[in-house]
């Protein structure tokens, strides 16, 4: 009874836990899916959502009755827990249906629109960087972060510019001409 009611806990924690990503108020995992290089990682934290959801019934189901399980409760549990198995072991087929729904945050949604696949990596990397009440600040308010994207956004494109560093090589050389 006791392991139950533990991993009740725990499966209600991972449930809040994608929930929280799916509002929008954690941004590392999704973050982190953008650190990788190759062909792009989609994180479906809806189906993370899910998943943890079904265990957590299904955990409530064997603590509340153990003797007697309510079959739709179960059947609705066990259908969930396929989707997401499906969704996992065939990303590709899931993909087309799953790109239609709102299943990531405002801000992943806005910041994909503007930003190209080297643009979110070097987000992802940078945000590796920011110290960690800075990262709590940018976590909370959508706005700001957004923001810092940006500025991230600019500076990748400052960076790869040469035309900066022909125009400085020449200005160089036209002052050290006139000497």
């Amino acid at each position: 009874m006791w392991f139950n009611v533990l991993v009740l806990l725990i499966c209600l924690f991972f449930t809040f836990r994608a929930l929280v990503i799916i509002g929008g108020w954690w941004k590392e995992p999704i973050l982190r899916t953008f650190r990788n290089y190759g062909s792009e990682v989609r994180y479906y934290p809806l189906a993370h959502f899910l998943a943890w959801f079904c265990a957590s019934l299904m955990m409530m189901i064997m603590i509340l009755s153990p003797r007697r399980t309510p079959t739709i409760i179960l059947l609705w549990a066990m259908a969930l827990f396929f989707t997401i198995m499906w969704v996992r072991n065939y990303p590709d087929t899931a993909r087309t249906l799953l790109d239609r729904l709102p299943i990531y945050p405002l801000w992943h949604r806005r910041l994909r629109e503007y930003t190209s696949r080297y643009e979110r990596r070097r987000i992802g990397y940078l945000w590796l960087y920011l110290p960690s009440h800075l990262r709590a600040l940018l976590n909370r308010h959508d706005e700001i972060f957004l923001q810092w994207a940006d500025f991230v956004v600019m500076g990748a494109v400052l960076e790869e510019d040469h035309s900066v560093d022909r125009f400085e090589a020449s200005y160089l050389e036209e002052t050290l001409y006139e000497r």
